[in-house]
């Protein structure tokens, strides 16, 4: 597992990496922005 406080890219990553960072609550204005962000504004994806 990599450490957070070492700079990794994208293109760092392998298939099957993880990285453990900060916790946090996701809201659902997390979630209506992650909607506006991939344009899904499929009503029964909400």
């Amino acid at each position: 597992m990599a450490d957070m406080r070492e700079r990794l890219f994208f293109d760092d990553m392998q298939i099957g990496d993880a990285v453990e960072s900060i916790a946090r609550t996701i809201s659902e204005t997390d979630i209506w922005m992650f909607a506006y962000l991939t344009a899904d504004f499929f009503p029964h994806a909400h």
